[in-house]
């Protein structure tokens, strides 16, 4: 199985982040977390383009970054409209940041999600730790996620209208139930 990642980073060109993403791909080469297909972007326009062009498993995000390519603005607001973009779509959303001073301030970002349940070695990560971590979280959400969807296939399956068990015409109801549940992760 493999799943497909979406990373926006700002820092996509330099040389710290070049190099947790070249030590990232030599280790999947060697076999760790070689069930991961990462997609790099550097703003947020150009994470709504991947998207529109394709499906992702899950979406890392940095809290700090730029809407646009020409934009010389680097602030939140990419982070924000990156997290309203991907609220009701079923991804997995998680954070690699910077400098955890600057990120952890009243009104932050970070804040913000810990107000919401979002964990630290869980749902969002500093830069100054190991980009290990964060695909670790990643390989067990998004083994939960597979789970649910294996099993949302099954009980579709179970309850096709070629099985007879409903009639064709509440089989529309089984698949709003089981979109439902699948969105819940």
């Amino acid at each position: 199985m493999t799943y497909k990642i979406l990373w926006l980073d700002d820092e996509f060109g330099t040389h710290g982040m070049d190099s947790i993403f070249d030590d990232f791909e030599e280790g999947r080469r060697e076999g760790r977390f070689s069930e991961f297909e990462v997609t790099r972007c550097s703003t947020y326009d150009e994470l709504e383009a991947y998207f529109d062009a394709g499906m992702y498993d899950a979406v890392i995000l940095d809290v700090i970054g730029r809407v646009s390519e020409g934009d010389a603005r680097i602030n939140d607001r990419p982070f924000n409209k990156a997290i309203d973009f991907l609220k009701d779509r079923n991804v997995i959303i998680k954070v690699f940041s910077g400098d955890p001073e600057k990120s952890v301030t009243e009104g932050s970002p970070i804040m913000l999600m810990e107000e919401m349940g979002w964990q630290k070695d869980r749902d969002y990560f500093f830069k100054q730790g190991s980009y290990f971590a964060l695909f670790k979280a990643l390989q067990k959400d998004l083994g939960k996620k597979m789970h649910i969807y294996r099993n949302r296939e099954y009980l579709r399956d179970m309850f096709s209208p070629d099985r007879q068990y409903l009639p064709a015409k509440d089989q529309k109801h089984v698949e709003l139930l089981l979109d439902a549940f699948v969105s819940q992760r």
